[in-house]
């Protein structure tokens, strides 16, 4: 796989969807049982806004507890149209990688939806599946075995050595594609959305006191003081000077 490649070549398909009016109840169940970090909101094929989990976890701090309020918050703010962020932005099937890769770290996302020429959706690009691909160059296969090679695991020391040479390469100056300088960024996103993560599981799971509260809200504030600093900085090999 190289940065030139075609985004049809490393996206994911199907995509799971959900239409504006979904619940709140309804998109927290897909992301529990579905192990996807973003749904977009389609209607008539076309993109009108993406949810993240990232956005969940920011509409559970300001729930009020159970009761008549939360159920009269939910109603007002808890369904996908009032959730999802919107215009989207996306990335047509023949756009490059390194299109996408640059997208990304330009505006401190981490998915993109792939439109046809008709701008129906037909994939989605993730930073996970860029990352795949700089770890372990598509091979010319099928299009039917795509699934399954995307399913294969990594072991944790090849990460390790792969991020390693990532960062020897943009210290030396061996990135003109800036697909290194891409990748460490997206990992150090990664990083940062695992805090929130780990804050947001012993906050759901130890009483919700008020100390881990804040735990978990610092870690969501650090990760978005991430992604807007990444949003004005300049990618090596990426930006332009």
């Amino acid at each position: 796989m190289h940065a030139s490649d075609p985004v049809n070549r490393i996206m994911s398909e199907p995509v799971l969807t959900i239409g504006p009016d979904a619940s709140f109840d309804e998109v927290s169940g897909l992301f529990l049982v579905h192990r996807v970090h973003h749904l977009p909101v389609v209607v008539e094929r076309r993109v009108v806004g993406m949810v993240s989990c990232a956005d969940l976890m920011k509409l559970q701090l300001h729930l009020p507890p159970a009761g008549p309020p939360r159920d009269t918050f939910l109603a007002r703010a808890g369904h996908a149209g009032r959730l999802m962020r919107s215009p989207v932005l996306t990335v047509t099937e023949h756009e490059t990688a390194q299109r996408a890769a640059e997208l990304m770290a330009a505006n401190g996302i981490h998915s993109l939806p792939v439109v046809n020429s008709d701008e129906e959706l037909i994939g989605i690009v993730t930073t996970t599946d860029l990352m795949r691909c700089c770890l372990d160059p598509l091979p010319d296969t099928p299009a039917a075995d795509a699934d399954e090679m995307q399913l294969l695991p990594l072991a944790d020391g090849r990460i390790a050595a792969v991020l390693a040479a990532a960062r020897r390469a943009v210290n030396t100056g061996h990135d003109p594609c800036g697909v290194s300088a891409a990748l460490l960024s997206m990992r150090q996103r990664v990083a940062a959305l695992e805090q929130v993560a780990t804050a947001a599981k012993r906050y759901l799971n130890a009483g919700q006191d008020e100390r881990l509260h804040s735990a978990l809200h610092k870690a969501i504030e650090h990760a978005d003081r991430f992604d807007e600093r990444m949003r004005h900085a300049l990618v090596l090999g990426l930006g332009s000077a």
